[in-house]
């Protein structure tokens, strides 16, 4: 037997920490007692190899022969090692084992966290060498409290945690053991570790807590169903409520029909056309009694000077008409309220509640009245307009206003053949006007012809052949007045038609609404339009689909300055950075209409635009975007696998949320509102001239010798961020991104990190640059959660790509296409005040000088080094130097040409 002496316990654990000791011999029994001196003296039966001695005397470790007196026998080397202090323990806890002693430490436990809400315990009773009966208790992160009883120590009560997870061994709460994680137990065996020894007991068996308890039940009393003897009365009153909305019936029962005549006397034909009436018999033998009623529109009811009695619909109940400031009482929900006053006889009727009597504390009596839906009839048609009644006295008046004309003299010109003489040229803009219009002059928007496929008057057409397109008009030379007051009353007839939204029938009013906003140049609002229109099938005496996707087509492709629809099928090859909206809306559009008029796609270009829309599609509305993927599926051959994908993805963007401003029109938006879709047009193309006015001032004014000391690129920076969140709040991202990029460019290593996707300010306010010099907006795009209306109560408008503005506009360069086989056409585009969206530019050394503005078709040579001599014909970017001020025509180049900001 060998006695090894240790000068303390931190030399005992350094050697045990550096296996100065064998791991076979530390594992075994040893025999641990102090000498006089206060040493540790720790014999063992073990053998310890002679190395193993050598190294233990190099570190001061002495070897004796004998062994030391009345030693202690301890299971390992380990147990010679005191616990050391491991602060206050704090929830989770994870699984800890109670120890207690008896059957009342048993009863306290297990009976204490059953009582705290802990059912979950196991439980082992055993009987230690000295008689003494070992309770142990495991659970699942236990109470605390009960946990605070084990730590005080007051009782036998012992808590302990396991010294690493899927051992065996357990250390005392609230302590740690130095070689915790080395140690484990015997197969079937745990030890515990305390703070006044270490315990080995078995592991198990375990039972579970209701396996030795007793629950004892109260006594149980059996009750049986009876029915009341009497129910409760319920008597439903009308009482005092706020005033939340005008009144849209009105029950005339006096002089009902002098206050009528007076009616359609005094208001204008329109408000006559909202109103509907219907005349019944007093039952109690009085004058007859009128009932007027207004039809539902977005501008909502009239309001009307009568003496009569004013309703409001219910809430939730549109049938149900209320006094104007009444409410049913009881509260009784809709549904419930609907089964009592309109279910029965009276569910295809109008019913009101006429008060009754005086108001009392409990509310006013009412009588239920109601008239068939069908009594109603229009006001109009009751209204007889005599034409020709006092005629004879107006004969004086209309005599005195008629003259004659003045001599005239022809001298032939007005009948001979050819053109007429020329009109005189329009005064050229003076020098501040030039200035404010700052790049070429375009002309005014050409209006097309209306759709209209039926052959002249001169080649009859076959009979029974109805007209290939409906009747939408849009006059060449139409105003944007007119046209805007035609869209609005065109929406004000659409949405008043009592008809589904998606009903057949509204297929020539969505073509023609279609025409409307794509002559005012509002794209996405037209595109929304014409997608519906192609969605369902259209009546017989409507347009055709291959018409209205045809004409959808050039609409797209006149909007974006292409020659032609085919030649939008290059947008295909346009690098991802230069692809905006309107673009992948009109490459839809031109695969519709190929797809209408039989034609087919094959090889290359076919999986090419398979895999355009399906990296890009989701910048569509649903609708454009399944009718484009399914297009392509078709003259795939039925790709069910590229169909699949589509329904996918439209199923995804559904669970998400719709977003109202993708894939609903703005004028279906703001139905019933009180605000016009149109206004928030006209707000934006007012916040893009004041933007303008803004850019125009900070090139040409001067700045004094203070303001040239400080660079003012962060305060420009400020003013673009505060206008992209304005447009994009308006229903303007394009522009809004065009904003947010050029606030990135005058921060420059100050902006964010460009890795992050680009995001918009819709519906939120933009994030100025914080202490470390970013500029992160936080914004949403409408994409698939729906975007929240601005605080006027009006949803924002969905023409994102509009591009039209009330005064002059400029045409601006937008180089979309790097495949060499794309024609080299001019595409340009008319954005709302100013230039397009900025591309990275290279660095100022190489950048062009601008050029002076020319119109459109003038010829201009790039001013700086671009090849000499080489024309513009029309504004683009300049393909050798990338200026995108007035550049030069030459063969589009692919990606590696155009220079990017780093």
């Amino acid at each position: 037997m060998s006695t090894l002496v240790f000068e303390d316990l931190a030399v005992l654990r350094a050697a045990l920490d550096a296996n100065l000791i064998p791991p076979a011999v530390q594992a075994a029994p040893v025999d641990f007692a102090r000498d006089t001196a206060g040493k540790l003296c720790l014999s063992t039966d073990e053998p310890l190899p002679r190395a193993d001695r050598a190294r233990l005397r190099e570190a001061g470790v002495s070897l004796r022969t004998r062994a030391p007196a009345n030693p202690r026998p301890l299971s390992c080397w380990a147990e010679v090692l005191p616990l050391e202090r491991a602060g206050e323990p704090t929830p989770p806890l994870g699984e800890l084992l109670f120890l207690s002693e008896g059957d009342e430490g048993f009863l306290r436990v297990a009976g204490e966290l059953l009582r705290l809400g802990c059912e979950d315990q196991r439980l082992a009773f055993f009987t230690d060498a000295q008689g003494v009966r070992r309770n142990l208790c495991r659970v699942a992160d236990p109470p605390y409290y009960a946990v605070l009883r084990a730590l005080d120590g007051g009782d036998s009560l012992r808590a302990f945690t396991l010294a690493r997870p899927g051992g065996r061994v357990w250390v005392a709460l609230g302590r740690r053991h130095p070689l915790a994680a080395r140690l484990d137990a015997e197969p079937e065996s745990l030890v515990l570790i305390g703070e006044h020894g270490w315990l080995h007991v078995p592991d198990g068996p375990w039972l579970d807590l209701h396996a030795v308890s007793v629950v004892s039940l109260p006594a149980a009393t059996r009750w049986q169903r009876a029915a009341p003897e009497r129910r409760l009365e319920v008597e439903l009153r009308l009482t005092r409520a706020p005033i939340t909305r005008p009144a849209d019936l009105w029950v005339l029962r006096e002089r009902a029909l002098e206050q009528v005549e007076a009616l359609v006397r005094t208001v204008p034909e329109s408000v006559v056309a909202q109103l509907r009436f219907a005349t019944i018999q007093d039952p109690r033998g009085g004058d007859p009694i009128v009932v007027l009623r207004a039809r539902r529109s977005a501008a909502g009811p009239p309001a009307l000077d009568l003496d009569a009695e004013a309703y409001v619909p219910a809430p939730q109940i549109q049938d149900l008409y209320l006094p104007v400031g009444a409410a049913v009482d009881p509260p009784f929900r809709p549904s419930k309220l609907r089964e009592l006053l309109l279910d029965g006889p009276d569910a295809d009727s109008v019913v009101w509640l006429a008060p009754q009597g005086e108001g009392g504390r409990r509310g006013r009596a009412f009588t239920r009245e109601s008239l068939a839906e069908d009594a109603f009839a229009p006001l109009g048609e009751w209204v007889d307009y005599l034409v020709s009644a006092n005629a004879d006295a107006l004969v004086p008046w209309v005599r005195s206003a008629e003259f004659d004309f003045d001599p005239f003299v022809s001298i032939g010109i007005e009948w001979a053949e050819g053109s007429a003489p020329p009109r005189p040229a329009a005064p050229e803009p003076g020098p501040r006007k030039r200035a404010a219009h700052r790049g070429p002059l375009r002309p005014a928007a050409v209006f097309e012809a209306p759709i209209d496929d039926a052959p002249a008057e001169d080649e009859a057409a076959p009979e029974g052949d109805a007209p290939e397109d409906g009747a939408l008009t849009v006059p060449a030379d139409a105003p944007r007045s007119a046209i805007e007051a035609r869209l609005a009353a065109l929406e004000a007839e659409f949405c008043g038609l009592d008809l589904p939204l998606d009903d057949p029938a509204r297929v020539p009013r969505w073509a023609e609404l279609g025409e409307l906003q794509a002559a005012l140049q509002r794209t996405r609002e037209a595109g929304l339009c014409w997608s519906r229109a192609l969605w369902e099938t259209p009546p017989p005496d409507g347009p055709t689909p291959a018409a209205i996707a045809r004409r959808w087509a050039e609409r797209e492709a006149q909007l974006q300055g292409f020659p032609s629809p085919a030649q939008m099928l290059g947008i295909v090859d346009v690098i991802p950075e230069d692809l905006d909206e309107q673009m992948i809306r009109g490459l839809a559009a031109a695969v519709l209409a190929l797809a209408a008029s039989g034609e087919q796609l094959e090889g290359e270009q076919l999986a090419a635009l398979q895999r355009f829309f399906a990296s890009h599609g989701e910048r569509l509305d649903l609708r454009a975007l399944w009718l484009s993927r399914s297009a392509l599926a078709r003259m795939a051959g039925d790709d069910r696998l590229a169909l699949f994908q589509t329904r996918d993805q439209i199923m995804a963007t559904l669970r998400e949320g719709v977003g109202l401003a993708r894939n609903i029109p703005a004028f279906v938006r703001t139905y019933g509102s009180d605000g016009d879709a149109g206004d928030l047009g006209r707000l934006a193309d007012a916040l893009g001239s004041v933007r303008d006015d803004y850019l125009l001032a900070t090139r040409t004014r001067r700045r004094s010798t203070i303001e040239s000391t400080f660079p003012d690129a962060r305060t420009d920076a400020y003013v673009r961020l505060l206008f992209a969140w304005g447009l994009a709040r308006l229903g303007r991202p394009q522009a809004a991104r065009d904003e947010l990029e050029a606030a990135r460019k005058l921060l420059g290593p100050r902006a964010a990190d460009p890795s992050e996707p680009a995001a918009t300010p819709c519906t939120t306010r933009p994030s100025w640059p914080s202490k470390r010099g970013s500029s992160r907006p936080s914004t949403a795009w409408p994409r698939a959660r729906p975007c929240p209306p601005p605080p006027t109560g009006r949803s924002p408008p969905a023409s994102a790509s509009s591009r039209t503005t009330s005064g002059a506009t400029s045409t601006t360069a937008s180089s979309r296409s790097r495949a060499s086989s794309t024609p080299t056409t001019a595409s340009t585009r008319s954005i709302a005040g100013s230039r397009a969206r900025p591309a990275s530019s290279p660095s100022p050394a190489s950048r062009c000088s601008t050029i002076p503005s020319a119109s459109p078709g003038s010829s201009t040579t790039c001013s700086r080094s671009c090849p000499a001599g080489t024309p513009r014909a029309r504004p683009r970017r300049c393909t050798t130097c990338s200026s995108t001020s007035t550049p030069c025509p030459s063969p589009w180049p692919r990606r590696a040409s155009r220079p990017r900001s780093r």
